[in-house]
């Protein structure tokens, strides 16, 4: 019986810190495109709720611009938010970092990233700095 016990506490308790758990997972990434075609090659994960809340402040803070006139083939960075519970991802964006120490986000309608048609979004310096800071 003594062990029933425990097994139903032990139970609980791991239901409990299951139901605490954000289920966030922010994805960071290389994009590539090669004779097979594109995709991207991923290399970390953060799961810290203090970067993800940083994150959707800079993101949210993000001035929107027009299309760039001139912008790499291939973006710097990859990120995605994804709400792993729900299987769905809340932020998707390409990063081109420039060479004045900015960057510029863009967000792809077609891959259904916030539901919008193609969006481009540029960060100051400072905003970029800790863009950086939280994706490493």
């Amino acid at each position: 019986m003594n062990k029933y016990i425990w097994l139903v506490v032990i139970l609980s308790f791991s239901v409990i810190l299951a139901g605490c758990a954000t289920g966030e997972v922010l994805r960071i990434g290389t994009p590539f495109t090669d004779e097979e075609g594109e995709g991207v090659n991923f290399y970390n994960e953060i799961t810290d709720s203090k970067a993800i809340e940083s994150l959707r402040d800079i993101v949210k803070n993000a001035d929107e611009i027009d299309r760039p006139k001139e912008l790499k083939k291939e973006s710097d960075v990859f990120i995605s938010l994804d709400e792993t519970k729900k299987g769905i991802s809340e932020i998707q964006r390409y990063i081109y970092y420039q060479e004045d120490g900015s960057s510029i986000l863009f967000a792809d309608g077609v891959s259904g990233s916030d539901g919008f048609p193609n969006r481009y979004f540029i960060l100051n310096e400072k905003q970029t700095t800790e863009l950086k800071n939280v994706l490493q």
